[in-house]
């Protein structure tokens, strides 16, 4: 049956969808909430072939046979490396974050482990995608760009350099 209306998304006509063809999907922090759905969502995708799900935590139920999943951290640059160089990723949904609610500590306080993840993480998910030809990347952020009241703004501002395209 033809997808709800509501659930059909707006391009050209005469043009594939946007879903049309994501080939390999790789998803990190694929067993939290939000990237949970997203599996769940790309397993049901025609245009999907495989999905591959890096996350510190194993999934909480089974996974659709579709799905594969990795045991690790988005730092951890040997099994991206190797992960990458096995399964080629076309499309990459980046849903890995670390974030630190504590209340002693201050919503988006900044340390080294945060930005292990957060920046360096990503960035090196950003390096890996260029050099193995993935097409596309989502990216959600998280909460921890967002500085707390209580913090100066000047904590959060980061020396910035222009970011690698993902076009060769």
């Amino acid at each position: 049956p033809p997808p709800s209306p509501s659930r059909t998304t707006p391009h050209s006509a005469g043009s594939p969808s946007p879903t049309a063809d994501l080939g390999v999907c790789l998803v990190t922090g694929g067993n939290g909430f939000l990237g949970a759905h997203v599996v769940r969502m790309l397993c049901g995708l025609d245009g999907v072939s495989s999905v591959h799900v890096v996350d510190l935590q194993p999934p909480r139920s089974a996974l659709h046979p579709k799905a594969t999943f990795t045991q690790a951290s988005i730092t951890d640059a040997a099994v991206l490396g190797e992960l990458f160089a096995r399964v080629k990723p076309a499309s990459i949904f980046h849903l890995a974050a670390l974030i630190d609610l504590r209340p002693e500590v201050g919503w988006g306080s900044p340390s080294a482990k945060l930005d292990a993840v957060n920046l360096a993480g990503t960035l090196r998910l950003l390096q890996l995608a260029r050099a193995h030809g993935t097409r596309q990347l989502v990216y959600t952020s998280s909460i921890e760009v967002i500085p707390s009241p209580r913090a100066r703004l000047s904590r959060y501002v980061l020396h910035t350099r222009p970011c690698p395209s993902l076009a060769t």
